[in-house]
């Protein structure tokens, strides 16, 4: 795979400049916004539910997500990876506690400067890979790029991205049958996507999660590239290979909610090994599997959990430290982890400069277009089109014989009206059925695409059925050809 270069800063055309930011948490506190329902039997055919109240998922977590360099997010299952990645883009505005910076100003990052790869992609599976980063930079991009400028800038990140052997290639995958692109190829098309508006912060949740050893090195050499020019990236990441734990620029270890470590990856094995309840790491083992097992069994002591406590403790040493000398040192006993080179050389913008865009990249005539014609394209060859053209056929079949059967006089006006009218119902619930089952399948995709930003309500809701609409009139001029 081609690696991404210094190119993919500058744009083909007029890109917009990349923004450096960076991300604050500072002792984020945060808790399901539900009540816990349990139902507990007290006989064979009864039992009654109980209401808990909600748990705290995120406790005191601080952490820093910072340009240049590539954040790696580590911690058994439930420890909070995912929930803490949704607080660091803003999508949960509700905290208990804590705060949230953007380049030291109070605030949420502007969805135009965000780019977001959840574990599960949700790209449309009748879409071709080019036409899936199209459609996304058309609708991201300013009002003032014509069509070659964007055309030049997807060709430029499929290039760097190397995907140019599977462009044309279908997607695939899902509940679909159409077998499509491999899962490194999806991961680095998700990539693609969020990476032509050229967002200052990429948030990437397991993106190595079901790749094979090469695929994830890969991808993440793919996002040390991007890290080198400015961008600020945090992945979340299960049990990583040594090669690829020794990429990452900084590391964050969560146990249950808590931070059992921030700071300099080369630097917790030592501080780990410290710790009175560690043992040594032993010869000829992975760090990344040592660190999960060592946070495992933290997790199942008799005593609790104490790698979270040791951590506080450790920090307030260090800062205490820090006050009795003057010299500022960070957790791991290196600079100032968010003073690199490159940032020392460029400032950082305010967060009004940030938020100067509109709500919306494109207009609503835009949208309710582009929306349209991926809808359309969509449709090709799904089993509903299929199912919706027999049923044409049926239905029309149906009536011509029934109509046949109609002598043509005028005692039998009622009869022939009560014929179209019961044609026209069954195909308008064709058309209501057919639609529901559009817009239930791609429920999620668009909570997600609405909280990017993307469109609103109503331009969606208005493609997707004036593209339903079409394929069902298709169908009844196939008929009468």
């Amino acid at each position: 795979m081609a690696l991404l270069n210094s190119s993919l800063g500058a744009s083909a055309g007029k890109r917009r400049s990349l923004d450096l930011v960076e991300v604050s948490l500072s002792d984020v506190t945060y808790s399901s916004s539900s009540r816990v329902n349990t139902y507990t039997p007290s006989s064979q055919f009864f039992g009654r539910n109980t209401s808990q109240p909600a748990a705290t998922i995120l406790r005191d977590v601080t952490t820093t997500i910072a340009p240049y360099r590539v954040s790696a997010w580590m911690g058994p299952s439930g420890s909070g990876k995912t929930t803490l990645l949704s607080v660091a883009a803003g999508l949960e505005d509700r905290l208990d506690g804590g705060s949230i910076k953007v380049n030291g100003e109070d605030g949420c990052l502007p969805k135009n400067r965000l780019g977001i790869v959840w574990q599960e992609d949700l790209l449309l599976s009748n879409l071709t890979v080019r036409e899936t980063i199209n459609f996304s930079a058309r609708l991201k991009s300013p009002k003032s790029f014509t069509d070659a400028e964007i055309d030049n800038l997807v060709d430029d990140i499929i290039s760097k991205l190397g995907l140019i052997h599977v462009q044309h290639s279908l997607i695939g995958g899902g509940s679909s049958k159409v077998r499509g692109i491999s899962g490194g190829e999806r991961k680095r098309t998700a990539v693609a996507v969020e990476l032509v508006s050229q967002p200052s912060v990429l948030l990437l949740d397991e993106p190595t999660s079901g790749l094979d050893s090469n695929s994830a090195f890969q991808l993440m050499l793919t996002l040390k590239e991007l890290a080198k020019l400015g961008h600020a990236i945090a992945v979340i990441i299960h049990q990583p290979r040594t090669e690829i734990f020794h990429m990452v620029d900084h590391l964050l270890l969560l146990s249950k909610g808590q931070v059992l470590y921030d700071g300099d990856p080369h630097s917790v094995r030592k501080y780990l090994e410290e710790r009175p309840s560690v043992g040594k790491l032993p010869a000829e083992t992975n760090i990344a599997d040592w660190i999960m097992d060592t946070i495992i069994l933290d997790e199942n002591s008799k005593d609790g959990s104490q790698l979270p406590l040791m951590w506080k403790d450790h920090v307030q040493n260090v800062r205490i430290s820090v006050l009795e000398s003057g010299t500022m040192r960070s957790s791991g006993g290196k600079a100032s982890m968010t003073e690199t080179p490159e940032l020392m050389c460029r400032t950082l913008s305010t967060l009004k400069e940030l938020e100067k865009e509109p709500k919306y990249a494109r207009g609503f005539w835009t949208q309710l277009k582009l929306l349209y014609v991926r809808s359309a394209r969509q449709q090709r060859g799904q089993r509903l089109t299929r199912v919706a053209l027999i049923l044409t056929f049926s239905w029309t079949l149906f009536t011509s014989l029934c109509w046949g059967y109609i002598p043509d006089t005028t005692s039998y006006t009622h009869s022939r009206s009560s014929l179209i009218f019961f044609l026209l119902i069954a195909q308008s619930n064709a058309v209501v059925t057919s639609s529901l089952v559009i817009f239930t399948s791609e429920r999620h995709l668009l909570s997600r695409e609405r909280a990017k930003k993307l469109y609103s309500v109503l331009p969606y809701f208005m493609a997707m059925t004036a593209s339903d609409m079409m394929n069902h009139l298709r169908c009844y001029l196939l008929l009468d050809m």
